[in-house]
């Protein structure tokens, strides 16, 4: 309020109340029944609305030159010439939001309470799924954020406002961008949240005024707002604030090169209050300040439903420091260079022309085809050289562009022999240093993007948690989103309906299921929004791809030890999206169920196969081997495999025996002796039967084997032997 106002305002309360003047005025606001709103009611409002608008007055003359520094429009200082522009700054606003904020961000709503977990999953879904695509006012909202960032940029700060809204299409939480000229937050805070209260401008059309009587709409002023459609019902309504200057920036009017009379608006403004017994109060500055609108804070949190990002904070303003701000004088001196290298060039084309006075007929010098001059001497009229400064330009453009990159911290590179810091030129180790720098500056963005739709996400969130609303919320899914649905949220088969043909599905959520007196709050994924490096990722896809070829079944078996699964399908998708291939369903498709079960059973036979042709006959028990003797074309009993066995084991125990008492000093039968001393005399030429046992000595041989020799025993049928060997020479691995 404006000082010579306001003590005399507060001694006439106390004297009237007793009271201080902060309850005074809050009792005021609250009780207040006037048609229009009490006449001190709507001085206060006056004197703090101009008192926010001096606080950020001439801040707008900056904003004038970053506005024209994004649309590439530069001007002379009296605004009488348009100058060339090179328009880096612009680029580099305009490319780092691209990068910051690419894509709608990932997050995770939480409900607070033990038992309500499944209640944030719901709201996670409402996320998602109704205000993404819902929360479409002014812009869809993945242009809104992008356009908050790259704003933000340009003037250091640029607020958001959310509130719960009712169009046909839609009713619930949206949000929108406050025009910089229209945000006008309490005088002397840095911060929206240490501010009591915030102005904002809009500017609304008579109709709509129309619509709010003839529709008998509540919480408005309805007789007030009679009054002023009684006052512009000839038209030509037109708000004052456009013949501020300060207010808007003369560049507009150029662009829509008309000044307009009538506008068919009137400007409306809105003082949001904090606190439990915030108030949200709308008048109207050209009509007397006529209050149309005096309610409490609907949103029932006691919070102002501003949102601000900032570029770069400060501590002496609420607007922080912008790219454009610290560039800004960067960009002049490269304009001025791109101008002289421009003049330049049209002087060497068009030099001036030196005339020796007396010689020539200066009627006659016309620069036109097929002119004839008049002169003494051929030398009497000569061209003007110039001295070449082209290359003293280049040279300062090159640095001119090298400080701009040092400034906002682009990755610029410059081709220059005379490079002598590690950011210019383009090298490998200039390119690593301005990667560095660009990243560096892109997280700290990031991070206060992040942080700003952090806050904006949770009071969007809270609408739907504190708002009175009785309509259930109905959500649509189609095709795949329909499975999604149903494996990230089980806790909703109860209140899901899917179509015949199974292609769409209708979600019916009522509000009592999802209000949690704890409330909610949103957690969103650093670097969400921060678009993504394909190349890089493709690369690192590729070495998954390596190592999964070089060792199968290893990472599975090691996820599987850990409850994990490798999701091959989602992998390979990836793999070709990151490769550049967008329409991924032209190579991977679903497979029917048909193909399901066909698959499953070769695979099986595939499996079973591998098994047998690893399988070794010796390893198998009698009647395994015996069969798998008979499907070689043998008739082999198990039996015999049988016998083959015990008298295996026999002999091994017999000579484990004896050897422990040749150790012990004992005697050792003949046979064996014999048998041992054959062994080691002649041990290449023994021959092998089955199992690894000694041939019998029956006078048959395998066919490819040597000469039985002497000292054989006979421990088992021929026609086994025979059987092995078939198998051997068959299959190749016994």
């Amino acid at each position: 309020m404006d000082a010579k106002k306001e003590p005399h305002l507060l001694n006439e309360k106390r004297r009237e109340k007793g009271a201080d003047y902060d309850t005074v005025i809050q009792d005021l606001e609250e009780n207040d029944r006037t048609i229009g709103g009490d006449l001190r009611l709507r001085g206060m409002l006056a004197s703090q609305f101009q008192t926010a608008q001096n606080a950020l007055r001439y801040m707008s003359l900056d904003w004038d030159e970053y506005e024209d520094l994004l649309f590439v429009q530069s001007r002379t200082p009296d605004n009488s010439k348009i100058r060339l522009s090179e328009g880096s700054l612009s680029t580099i606003v305009i490319e780092r939001a691209g990068r910051v904020m690419s894509k709608l961000p990932r997050g995770t709503v939480h409900a607070f309470g033990l038992q309500n977990q499944g209640k944030g999953q719901l709201m996670d879904l409402l996320l998602e799924k109704w205000i993404y695509p819902n929360a479409n006012y002014q812009y869809d909202l993945e242009t809104k954020l992008f356009m908050w960032d790259m704003y933000s940029n340009v003037y250091g700060t640029m607020p958001m406002c959310y509130d719960w809204t009712y169009t046909q299409n839609y009713t619930g939480p949206d949000c929108w961008l406050v025009p910089i000229r229209n945000f006008f937050p309490q005088q002397g805070r840095f911060s929206m949240h240490n501010c009591d209260y915030v102005f904002i401008s809009n500017y609304i059309s008579r109709d709509y005024l129309e619509d709010l009587v003839e529709n008998e709409v509540t919480d408005y002023d309805l007789d007030a707002i009679a009054q002023v459609l009684e006052k512009t019902k000839q038209g030509k309504t037109r708000p004052t604030s456009y013949d501020d200057y300060l207010r808007h920036n003369p560049m507009f009017q150029y662009r829509r090169r008309a000044v307009f009379t009538d506008t068919g608006e009137i400007e409306v403004v809105t003082k949001y209050e904090a606190g439990d017994d915030g108030r949200w109060i709308d008048f109207l500055p050209d009509f007397g300040n006529l209050v149309i609108r005096n309610i409490p804070n609907p949103h029932q949190n006691g919070k102002i439903p501003v949102v601000l990002k900032y570029a770069m904070p400060t501590l002496d303003s609420v607007i922080g420091l912008g790219d454009m701000e610290k560039g800004r004088y960067a960009q002049y001196a490269i304009d001025t260079v791109t101008n002289l290298l421009v003049d330049g060039i049209k002087l060497r084309t068009y030099p001036p022309i030196k005339v020796l006075n007396g010689n020539v007929v200066m009627p006659t010098v016309r620069f036109q085809p097929g002119a004839k001059w008049l002169v003494s001497n051929p030398n009497d009229i000569s061209h003007h050289q110039f001295p070449d400064v082209d290359g003293n330009n280049n040279l300062t453009f090159q640095m001119l562009q090298g400080i701009m990159s040092n400034i906002t911290g682009q990755t610029t590179t410059r081709a220059s022999g005379e490079s002598n810091t590690p950011t210019e030129g383009k090298t490998p180790q200039a390119i690593k240093a301005q990667n560095a720098s660009q990243s560096t500056r892109d997280d700290i963005d990031s991070k206060f993007m992040d942080k700003s739709i952090e806050e904006l996400f949770n009071g969007m969130i809270s609408l739907i948690n504190d708002v009175e609303h009785d309509e259930p919320i109905e959500l649509y899914m189609f095709n795949d989103e329909i499975a999604e649905i149903a494996a990230s949220y089980p806790d909703i088969k109860d209140a899901v309906k899917i179509s015949p043909n199974g292609k769409t599905a209708k979600i019916t959520i009522k509000p009592s299921r999802i209000k949690n007196e704890k409330g909610y709050i949103y957690k969103i994924n650093p670097r969400s929004t921060y678009m993504d490096d394909l190349d890089a990722q493709h690369e690192q896809l590729l070495e998954i791809h390596n190592t999964l070829m070089s060792n199968p079944g290893v990472m599975d078996d090691q996820l599987a030890k850990n409850g994990m699964a490798f999701d091959y399908g989602e992998y390979y998708k990836e793999l070709l999206m990151t490769g550049g291939l967008r329409d991924v369903k032209k190579l991977l498709r679903n497979m029917t169920p048909q193909q399901q079960q066909s698959y499953q059973q070769q695979k099986g036979l595939e499996q079973q196969r591998t098994m047998q042709e690893r399988m070794d006959i010796k390893d198998l028990p009698p009647a395994a081997a015996a069969q798998m003797a008979n499907r070689a074309g043998l008739q082999v009993q198990p039996q015999d495999f049988m016998q083959n066995q015990i008298q295996k084991m026999a002999l091994e125990t017999q000579s484990k025996v004896e050897v422990t008492q040749a150790k012990n000093g004992k005697p050792v039968s003949p046979m064996t002796q014999q048998s041992a001393m054959n062994g080691m005399q002649q041990p290449q030429q023994q021959n092998e039967g089955p199992m690894g046992l000694p041939m019998p000595q029956t006078g048959y041989t395998v066919p490819g084997s040597p000469e039985p020799e002497m000292g054989n025993i006979n421990i088992g049928n021929p026609d086994i032997a025979q059987a092995i060997a078939h198998i051997r020479s068959t299959h190749g691995r016994l």
